[in-house]
């Protein structure tokens, strides 16, 4: 086979490749994000 056919294969596996690490590190911030302000919360509570 030539090079034509898997390109468009090979362009879509980046592009996931780059979504999927783009929405994953954008999770991970949001998630810290929201959880601190949280754990800051219940920390005056235990005490």
């Amino acid at each position: 086979m030539s090079l034509f056919p898997s390109y468009p294969t090979f362009l879509w596996i980046t592009w996931c490749k780059i979504l999927f690490i783009v929405s994953d590190q954008f999770w991970k911030t949001r998630l810290h994000r929201f959880h601190k302000p949280h754990d800051e919360f219940k920390k005056p509570y235990k005490s």
